[in-house]
């Protein structure tokens, strides 16, 4: 029946494989013709098969099984468009075909027709659900965001088969981003007790403890997977991710070169090639590879050109006095805006760019660091770990502890001055502070001024600003006029879609009781949904009740005119589809709401500033008081949120400086799962802030006395 050539199958393999054809017509010349066919294809001779099953489809219109070997060959040339309309015409022949169904489907996700995919998949799970039916539905679950559906269909595969090791692995990785870190460690663990060498599942566990902020463990397992696959693209990537965010810049650079060797056109990794030279005053190489990573991206890459930019920018103000580096108040807002959002450059219509690099000024090399930095840097670096949270997703980020480290002693330095004790016997009254900043250097204003809490804070933005290439650090108030008008505000998700986000998730329960006492009056609801309010466990719940997206605001008490409501953050809730929501804070920078919580500070700072320069009264210290009024000022900037980046960072770098300024030194870090930023931002007052921390509000519980004990025993003075 057909011709025999070499590498041919014998005449019994394929009247065998003819006897197993779907979809055959029972006639034993076509069957196996089709068998064949399929022989071919499944043997990598795809041309042969695609004519095969041609000449089959010439003859036999309505041919099946032809249309679906044909689609299949077509399939796996990538050739995407041809395999659905052949699976297309086998479904208007036989609706009932569920291979036709699944494989359709499978080509459709491929080419990223998701929905449709979902669709033909439903349907083959519908006529004849089988294993493949369900890892391959899984799959696009996965990719739709739909995670519990997707880990759904995972375990359904594994409960038929316990040996799948793929699906344990895509299980991982759905419980991953669902926040169970746990859990997905235990799939992976499953898929490789079933193939001890599979490379994926070590790089996927890897980054399960990398985002639970595990690095020894995280860095223990990509290791494990490349000894199997020094070559493996994705773990390389990665782990010089791993490698980035605890400061480890050599280490991440030596990966992202090995992937740029492997494949020169790999727009991320170039990318952060980038950016991780710019991180070590590499601004040479770093600007070539900014620009390739732009203008070489499939997608346009328009970080990479603001990032460039600010890489120039900073490179030609190399040799500028630190105390003068002012790159808020120097740079377009509208580009400092434009990078927030990511807008297209040819958007900045008034931006002129920066000049190439300067000859005359050398990048930064370590080797040339003189004994006296290394000497402050010692110093700093303590200072700067008192930073590092104990908190599930941080990670410890030694370039960061630097930063703060040295963030805190300026502060410390600058507060000292500010904060000259009056003489005993003198007047009461305070005089003026004798610290004044004399020119451009504040982002307050160019013009000369007495050093205020704003100064104060100018210093650790400053530090933050030049820390992390990744991250546009702005005073919200200096972007553009009309951006400042409306509100840009920074947004913290605690959910997003259906996965909880792992830093932030913890904060869930407290955010959510405050949520639901805030509802009633501030939504509007008729009486009797209040009920349903109150005994709501659940996002789901809780938009079920009140039918639409919708914040409340969180109340937060002012000092400066007591009695006084200032606007806090927005809780909010909003419909994520599929079937999840974003639940997260939004804290708008507007004008008016600018005015309020200045005042709130200045008037914070007047009365801390009074206290730490009144001298110690006869046989007592001033120390109790001041904590109370460091706190207070932290409570006020952490509900202001006036950067678009890296508030709560600054915010305990004040903290640590301003009691260092007052001879106080914290012996250890925050106790677990504490976060100072999200505490300020769900009390309603500094009071209770204070409370939180120190133990003076009456009437607290639960961590209350953790906090204390921390706090009694951590605060020493640093001179006894």
């Amino acid at each position: 029946s057909h011709t025999e050539i070499v590498g041919e199958p014998s005449q019994s393999i394929v009247a065998a494989a003819a006897r197993m054809v779907k979809h055959g017509v029972g006639v034993t010349e076509i069957d196996e013709r089709i068998a064949l066919g399929y022989l071919k294809v499944n043997t990598g001779r795809l041309h042969e098969g695609i004519r095969m099953f041609t000449e089959l489809i010439t003859a036999h219109p309505n041919l099946v099984a032809a249309y679906l070997g044909r689609g299949t060959a077509h399939a796996i040339q990538g050739r995407f468009t041809e395999a659905i309309r052949d699976f297309s015409v086998a479904l208007r022949v036989d609706p009932e075909c569920s291979e036709g169904w699944k494989r359709r489907g499978q080509t459709r996700a491929a080419l990223g027709d998701l929905k449709e995919a979902l669709h033909d998949l439903n349907q083959a799970a519908t006529l004849q659900p089988d294993l493949e039916v369900y890892h391959q539905r899984g799959l696009v679950f996965f990719k739709l965001k739909d995670y519990r559906r997707a880990a759904k269909d995972f375990r359904a595969v594994t409960a038929l088969d316990a040996s799948h090791k793929l699906s344990w692995n895509h299980l991982g990785l759905c419980l991953n981003a669902l926040g169970d870190s746990s859990a997905a460690l235990a799939s992976y663990r499953r898929a490789l007790e079933i193939d001890p060498e599979f490379k994926e599942a070590y790089s996927n566990m890897a980054q399960s403890y990398k985002d639970y902020g595990d690095y020894t463990q995280a860095e223990k397992f990509f290791n494990k997977a490349l000894s199997y696959d020094p070559k493996f693209v994705a773990a390389l990537h990665l782990r010089s991710l791993a490698h980035y965010s605890v400061g480890a810049h050599q280490a991440a650079l030596k990966d992202l070169k090995s992937v740029l060797k492997i494949n020169p056109q790999h727009g991320e990794c170039r990318h952060m090639y980038a950016v991780t030279l710019h991180s070590i005053g590499q601004f040479r190489k770093a600007t070539r590879h900014y620009v390739l990573a732009y203008k070489e991206s499939k997608k346009k890459n328009y970080l990479a050109w603001y990032q460039l930019q600010v890489a120039l920018w900073v490179h030609h103000h190399l040799d500028t006095p630190w105390c003068e580096f002012n790159i808020d108040r120097t740079l377009d807002p509208y580009f400092k805006e434009g990078w927030c959002k990511r807008l297209a450059p040819d958007s900045l219509t008034s931006y002129p760019e920066q000049a190439p690099l300067s000859a005359q000024i050398a990048d930064v090399s370590p080797d040339q660091m003189s004994a006296t930095a290394r000497s402050l840097l010692a110093t700093a670096q303590p200072y700067g770990e008192l930073l590092q949270l104990r908190c599930r997703g941080y990670l410890p980020n030694r370039r960061q502890h630097r930063m703060a480290g040295l963030a805190i002693l300026e502060m410390a330095q600058a507060l000292r001055l500010c904060w000259r004790q009056t003489p005993v016997g003198a007047s009461d009254r305070v005089p003026p502070t004798p610290l004044r900043v004399p020119d451009q250097r504040a982002s307050l204003t160019a013009e000369a001024h007495p050093f205020g809490w704003r100064d104060l804070f100018d210093i650790a933005v400053r530090w933050r600003q030049i820390s992390e290439p990744n991250d546009p650090v702005w005073w919200v108030d200096l972007l553009s006029p009309e951006q400042f008008r409306e509100g840009f505000g920074s947004h913290t998700p605690m959910i997003t879609g259906q996965s909880r986000v792992v830093r932030y998730y913890p904060m869930f329960e407290r955010s959510f009781a405050l949520m639901k006492r805030l509802i009633p009056a501030q939504l509007g609801l008729a009486d009797d949904l209040l009920d349903s309010v109150r005994s709501s466990k659940s996002c789901a719940d809780l938009y079920e009740v009140v039918g639409q997206d919708f914040w409340v605001v969180t109340p937060c008490a002012s000092t400066q005119l007591p009695g006084k409501t200032l606007e806090g953050t927005r809780l909010t809730l909003q419909y994520s589809p599929p079937d999840g929501f974003e639940y997260s804070i939004r804290t708008p920078g507007t004008p008016d709401r600018w005015k309020d919580y200045a005042r709130e500070l200045d008037h914070a700072w007047d009365i801390l500033c009074r206290e730490a320069r009144a001298p110690p009264k006869s046989g007592a210290s001033t120390r109790p008081r001041c904590v109370e009024h460091v706190l207070t000022l932290a409570f006020y900037w952490y509900n202001f949120m006036p950067l678009s980046r890296g508030t709560a960072a600054c915010g305990l770098i004040s903290i640590v400086a301003m009691l260092l300024a007052l001879d106080l030194e914290l012996s250890d870090n925050l106790p677990e799962e504490i976060q100072p930023d999200w505490d300020a931002i769900l009390e309603a007052s500094p009071e209770r802030y204070v409370g939180r921390w120190i133990g003076v509000h009456a009437g607290f519980s639960g961590d209350l006395g953790r906090l204390y004990m921390w706090f009694g025993h951590c605060l020493i003075p640093k001179h006894p």
